[in-house]
């Protein structure tokens, strides 16, 4: 495949929807992808990943499962296993926002001089609300 155009969409799904078992992994927005650009080939030409998305165990939650019941275990291991990108230790949208704030927080020389150090913390919360559906 050439270089790809990529985009980074974020999907707003009702609670309801996931209670009734959507949940949003990669297979699901490649096969959302496929199903528009229906000719295209999913081996080639197309790809997708979830790159950021609520917390598994709400979507465990959503769907009645509580963090001991061992079937919301499975759901949480399973979303987990389906959007890594997204999920795993090595989530790197969500984790790169929040390591940004922290180390711009705690660095006291920058917080005290008069620069824009605290609108750029600002921006970079809204950007992590965004990325974590908190805003629109």
């Amino acid at each position: 495949m050439q270089t790809p155009l990529t985009w980074i969409v974020r999907f707003d799904i009702d609670p309801v929807w996931v209670a009734d078992g959507f949940v949003m992994s990669d297979t699901q927005a490649i096969d959302m992808l496929s199903y528009k650009l229906e000719f295209a080939n999913v081996d080639t030409e197309l790809a997708a990943q979830v790159i950021a998305g609520p917390s598994p165990l709400r979507i465990a939650k959503e769907q009645g499962y509580d963090a001991q019941n061992p079937g919301g275990k499975t759901i949480v291991r399973e979303i987990i296993k389906a959007s890594p990108a997204a999920y795993s230790s090595h989530a790197k949208l969500d984790r790169a926002l929040i390591d940004a704030i922290t180390l711009l927080d705690s660095v006291a020389f920058v917080r005290d001089e008069k620069d824009n150090t605290q609108q750029v913390l600002d921006d970079l919360r809204k950007a992590l609300a965004q990325v974590r559906g908190a805003s629109a």
